[in-house]
């Protein structure tokens, strides 16, 4: 009975076609796109080498700085229990451009660090958009040229600029340097020159245009005063009155801004101006009689004749009691608050 089973089970097996019998079926890994996927046509993005962009191939639309912050890979394991596991790795700018060459990889960890350090000491953290726009701008720069050790810091510091001038901040490199407290006064300025002129470079290479960035934002005397901040806490009779100094400026600027863009003045005179005035009506009788135009001209490394220039502008929106403490506590120059001895 057991020999006619047998029979009877091989004659089924027989009849059934052999491709469907014996089909293997593979598991392949599955991975997710590199660079993410096209939010329009659902599909991978691709990267193009020859002009360092991001695309969809369906689409073409461009994602030129579109990346993953993390990079998942799902795969199946070979354990009889299959287990999807996600495997996250942070991308650098080394990997996102496709840097290969072990000195330039080097060359801008370290000129990122030099980034963050000027940043900082501009008001910025580290975290801040224009640190990151920085990086990938000196990234790509870095992948199609080469930089050398001893003009490292030139070029970290012309990225810089670009990168605020991007988001509407018109930095100029003496400004920065200065900043730093770095370098010797008589050294700043050839030092200026050579950052200014990396900075034209980059952005001639990587074909960026600022100029429009900083006109067009109206608000740039406003951006400056959170800039110089920090400036602001060197100076005695202004110390622990900044953020009070920055609302007031802020008050004023609000009112008058359209008639001060008439003036055709740059951005830092106008918060030279700005900070003077508000600085007078903020602080108390004791420190407003000892402040000078200079106290406020030098944090933005500007002359009291700018304070000068825009200050009848200002006036007409201030009350009368304001004008009265204008014009009571203007001090001009670099006049010592010593008393002259016998």
């Amino acid at each position: 009975m057991a020999t006619l089973l047998r029979q009877e089970e091989k004659k089924d097996i027989e009849g059934v076609p052999k491709d469907i019998l014996f089909e293997k079926i593979e598991k392949e890994p599955i991975a997710h796109a590199k660079y993410g996927y096209c939010p329009s046509c659902r599909v991978a993005l691709e990267y193009n080498s020859d002009t360092d962009e991001i695309y969809c191939p369906v689409c073409g639309v461009v994602y030129d700085d579109f990346v993953e912050p993390h990079a998942e890979v799902k795969y199946a394991k070979p354990e009889p229990e299959e287990e999807d596991i996600q495997i996250h790795r942070r991308l650098r700018p080394q990997d996102i451009y496709s840097i290969d060459s072990n000195i330039r990889r080097r060359h801008l960890d370290d000129a990122t660090m030099m980034i963050k350090r000027a940043a900082k000491a501009l008001g910025f953290s580290e975290d801040h958009p224009i640190v990151k726009t920085a990086v990938d701008i000196l990234a790509r720069y870095i992948k199609h040229q080469k930089t050398r050790s001893d003009s490292l810091e030139v070029s970290a510091y012309a990225a810089l600029l670009i990168a605020a001038r991007i988001n509407g901040y018109a930095i100029v490199e003496e400004s920065l340097l200065r900043t730093l407290n770095k370098y010797p006064s008589d050294k700043i300025r050839r030092i200026a020159k050579q950052i200014r002129s990396k900075r034209r470079n980059i952005a001639e290479t990587l074909k960026i245009s600022t100029t429009t960035s900083v006109i067009m934002n109206k608000e740039q005397p406003i951006k400056l005063l959170e800039i110089y901040r920090s400036k602001m806490s060197t100076v005695e009779i202004l110390r622990d009155y900044e953020g009070a100094i920055i609302k007031k400026a802020y008050e004023i600027w609000k009112k008058a801004k359209h008639d001060l863009e008439k003036l055709n003045k740059t951005a830092k005179t106008i918060a030279t101006a700005l900070t003077y005035v508000a600085a007078i009506l903020v602080l108390p009788e004791t420190r407003r009689v000892k402040l000078r135009q200079f106290d406020i001209s030098d944090i933005f490394h500007t002359t009291p004749i700018t304070i000068r220039e825009v200050l009848p502008t200002l006036m007409k929106y201030l009350t009368k009691k304001e004008q009265e403490l204008v014009k009571k506590c203007m001090r001009r120059g670099r006049r010592s608050l010593k008393k002259k001895t016998d």
